[in-house]
């Protein structure tokens, strides 16, 4: 069959070009599938960097509420909490949603965890600004709600830090 030395480069060089083929379109397919993960990754890590800027956007307005009620504006303030209260779980579902790793899902029930108590502690500085007054609702601010304010950014920092990290 391969009597010549023609035959037998030929034969040989088509082999090397079939499994240079082979190889080729092998790689396609795995570059392929792993350019899809990324994108798919990055995409939901990208999804989550913008929940979790909304929340803390929303917590920002949240707290600026939280001075209209101490200023006097009692009922102005509360409405507008009820608005962001509404709006930060908006976009806390969309974390969630987005959210693949167990880190971030353990970080985001710590969001939540804390923020059910920041609107319970918003709740009774209503009821400390109607009932007790100004002097003593600014000293319920600082020592109960203003901590929890800030233990939710540091949760939420931790949450941009770890997605940003996993985008890069």
């Amino acid at each position: 069959m391969f009597s010549t030395l023609r035959a037998k480069v030929t034969a040989g060089f088509t082999v090397l070009v079939i499994i240079n083929l082979i190889v080729s379109v092998w790689s396609i397919y795995n570059f392929n599938q792993l350019t899809q993960a990324i994108t798919r990754m990055i995409k939901q890590n990208y999804q989550n960097v913008i929940a979790t800027q909304n929340m803390l956007m929303d917590l920002e307005r949240d707290n600026s509420a939280q001075l209209v009620m101490l200023n006097g504006y009692v009922e102005l303030g509360y409405r507008q909490f009820q608005d962001n209260h509404t709006d930060f779980f908006v976009w806390y579902q969309q974390a969630v949603n987005s959210n693949v790793s167990d880190r971030g899902i353990d970080i985001l029930d710590d969001i939540k965890k804390y923020y059910a108590e920041f609107a319970s502690a918003t709740d009774s500085l209503r009821v400390v600004l109607t009932t007790h007054g100004h002097a003593y609702a600014q000293d319920f601010h600082y020592r109960n709600v203003l901590p929890l304010s800030n233990q939710i950014k540091d949760e939420c920092f931790q949450l941009l830090d770890m997605n940003h990290n996993a985008m890069v």
